[in-house]
């Protein structure tokens, strides 16, 4: 007579890599259950229908402060990369970055967990904080895995951290080279003007190596050729020539850029923008410094508030005109990305004028540090 009861050993007619899971995170593991594990092939054991349900249960068992750590590092993980989807839900991909709460300690664990969260595909949502954790405590060990997960992350703290180690750079060390690169895959263009802001704003004080330009150069060109700019174009951005031109433009169109570079400045800005008298206070500081920064002559006024306050620009309907535009023009370049078609001329034009409203707006927020807008 046939039994009902389930297979507990390799032996037992009808036991799998499900019976192994199970027998895994229930903490009845054998030698023999081991080996057989070690002795299947591994496109045997991961071809098994259905075994993406065990993201959560094999994560429950890592977590688990009375599992084996062996038993973790050797199957426990080794399984869970396998068997997590490459784009994971918001559920799966929280609890696989939660992975790293895990109680038990050691680099091989933690190497583990990082290694199930490289390469994967992160939905928008998903809470950096204990990848952040694990780099802010000070563990240099996993910088270049950490760094490299962050690149995957759509998420304003995950950004922020990266910007923060970009701004740290102080023209020393080799980590900028691995940082260059993950900054250019998650912010796409806008990447450009914080990296040359940065590079150019050290390079006052302590020259940038010429390994950190080239690799600097090669992030602006890899960007510009990803949504179709010309590639000649492409190389003015590299340098300070183009940063650091002085202002060529009418004062009317001055008023335009410093109100531009404001908004650039207060992320919230736009939201708040019935508040009159704090839009003029900020755009009127900006403009000051953005006439020192670029060398504009505004006589026979002497303030750029005289200037604003002399022209016919309405600050606030222009910046609803330029978010809208802003928004066109940025589908257009997302449509053309990748497929090899030039962009207009014009959108170029402009996609430039909007590198240097990002670029102010960053040299504009080191001086906030020290600097009230009066």
């Amino acid at each position: 007579m046939a039994s009902n009861l389930p297979p507990t050993s390799p032996s037992d007619p009808g036991y799998s890599i499900h019976t192994f899971i199970d027998r895994l995170v229930g903490h009845r593991l054998t030698l023999d259950d081991q080996d057989w594990f070690f002795g299947h092939p591994p496109d045997e054991l991961w071809g098994t229908p259905g075994l993406e349900r065990y993201v959560k249960t094999l994560c429950d068992f890592i977590l688990d402060e009375n599992a084996d750590p062996i038993n973790i590092a050797a199957f426990g993980l080794v399984l869970l990369k396998f068997v997590r989807p490459a784009r994971p839900t918001l559920e799966e991909a929280d609890l696989l970055v939660g992975l790293l709460h895990t109680p038990h300690t050691g680099k091989p664990l933690i190497r583990g967990v990082l290694s199930v969260l490289q390469g994967m595909s992160i939905p928008a949502g998903t809470d950096p904080a204990p990848l952040l954790a694990l780099l802010e405590g000070g563990k240099k060990n996993y910088e270049n895995e950490c760094l490299d997960i962050l690149a995957g992350f759509q998420d304003k703290p995950a950004r922020n951290y990266l910007i923060g180690e970009l701004r740290s750079y102080t023209g020393q060390g080799t980590r900028i080279g691995w940082l260059l690169p993950i900054l250019g895959e998650q912010l796409n263009f806008w990447a450009v003007p914080l990296i040359m802001e940065h590079l150019l704003w050290i390079d006052r004080e302590q020259p940038i190596p010429d390994e950190v330009w080239a690799q600097a150069g090669t992030v602006v060109v890899d960007t510009c050729r990803t949504f179709g700019w010309p590639v000649a174009m492409s190389h003015e951005l590299v340098g300070p020539a183009f940063w650091s031109a002085p202002w060529q433009g009418t004062k009317e169109d001055f008023v335009g850029f410093a109100s531009r570079c404001a908004v650039d400045v207060e992320d919230d800005y736009l939201d708040e923008i019935e508040h009159e008298d704090d839009i003029f206070r900020m755009t009127d500081w900006v403009g000051d410094t953005l006439i020192r920064e670029l060398s504009v002559d505004i006589s026979p006024y002497r303030k750029f508030r005289e200037l604003r306050m002399c022209s016919d620009f309405d600050i606030r309907e222009s910046l609803k005109a330029e978010k809208v535009k802003m928004a066109g023009i940025l589908a257009v370049h997302r449509d053309l990305a990748g497929t090899g078609v030039a962009v207009d001329g014009g959108l170029w034009d402009h996609m430039r004028m909007e590198f240097r409203n990002v670029f102010y707006a960053h040299r504009l927020k080191r001086y906030l540090n020290s600097r009230t807008p009066s």
